[in-house]
């Protein structure tokens, strides 16, 4: 029989991107020699090479991209994301089987569109296994495990030309930590001092290099700087300097991620780097780290949004920071 074609659709953000990967790789597990394309927003489409078991396609913008979906002929259509437009595509793909969540079936429209629907709930279960239901509909049989991506070597030889410029002391493929203290959503910000009690701890009980890195946003640029003035010790800053996969490179060679609920959690789930994270809004649980090495500090659910990150207490992060440091590889201890 004919490998079947399958379209998975996922417009949103590159977080929710990362952790449909896993997903579409349990589909082309399934169906080897298939075609596994996922569907993602034009300007995430510089993921397509490093992102492994499925191609990565841009959502089409003009009347020649959506003529090219119409002649494609998909066979199976998942929709991750229940936008209208995501219904819009299934329909102009013209797949036999397009299958949605139930919750997405409720809105109007979509059982002009969808034939199957999959009940699928979030109460204490992870995105990704969420996600993976309907690849499990669609015939997926694999157990489910990290998110799929790649980091190319010529990123890897990029980015520490970066580093070195920015101060790094060591040479390529020497250990070092790796601080991301922000992300898209400012209420999700932990202390400046905090975060630089973090950097001396750091620099004083493993001795290695402390990279800071952040996106080009200027409210995390400006977050980055803020920590790095509160630190006592010296830390290597690349304030939105790297490309995505130059970013991919330095998260695969840190000894530790520390950060917040962000991106470069599920980044780093990738490449099983250790990963101490600080959650305040939303639930580890669902969107957390599970296959790396992990250590997850939550704030106190009953606060509002805008509370939660500052009432994360300094001195516990400091405790279970070296609870954690110490069951680590002795590459991140000091001798």
């Amino acid at each position: 029989m004919k490998p079947p074609r399958i379209l998975g659709l996922q417009l949103k953000r590159l977080g929710d991107v990362i952790l449909t990967t896993p997903a579409m790789h349990l589909l082309q597990q399934r169906f080897p020699g298939a075609v596994v394309d996922l569907m993602v927003d034009r300007k995430l489409h510089n993921l397509a090479p490093y992102i492994t078991g499925c191609n990565v396609i841009p959502a089409p913008q003009s009347p020649t991209d959506y003529l090219r979906l119409l002649r494609t002929g998909y066979d199976v259509v998942l929709d991750f994301t229940g936008q209208d437009r995501c219904m819009l595509l299934a329909a102009i793909s013209r797949a036999k089987r397009k299958i949605t969540f139930r919750k997405y079936f409720k809105k109007p429209g979509r059982h002009l569109v969808f034939g199957e629907v999959v009940k699928s709930s979030l109460r204490d279960r992870h995105i990704s296994d969420h996600l993976a239901d309907l690849a499990l509909a669609a015939g997926a049989t694999a157990p489910m495990g990290p998110p799929t991506l790649r980091c190319l070597p010529a990123d890897q030889i990029s980015a520490h030309a970066k580093m070195t410029a920015a101060g790094f002391p060591s040479a390529i493929g020497s250990p070092y930590l790796l601080l991301h203290p922000g992300t898209a959503r400012t209420e999700k910000f932990w202390t400046h001092c905090g975060w630089g009690n973090v950097i001396d701890y750091l620099s004083t009980h493993t001795g290695l290099p402390i990279l800071l890195t952040s996106s080009p946003d200027p409210a995390e640029r400006s977050h980055l700087q803020a920590v790095a003035s509160a630190a006592q010790s010296p830390t290597v800053q690349l304030a939105g300097n790297l490309s995505l996969g130059e970013f991919f490179a330095v998260i695969a060679g840190a000894s530790l991620l520390a950060c917040v609920d962000s991106a470069p959690v599920h980044m780093a789930e990738a490449f099983n780097t250790p990963i101490f994270a600080l959650y305040g809004p939303t639930n580890p649980s669902e969107w957390g780290p599970r296959f790396s090495p992990h250590e997850i500090i939550q704030s106190p659910k009953s606060l509002p949004e805008s509370e939660s990150m500052a009432l994360i207490d300094g001195n516990d992060v400091i405790q279970r920071l070296g609870s954690f440091i110490s069951k680590q590889p002795l590459a991140i201890r000091r001798q």
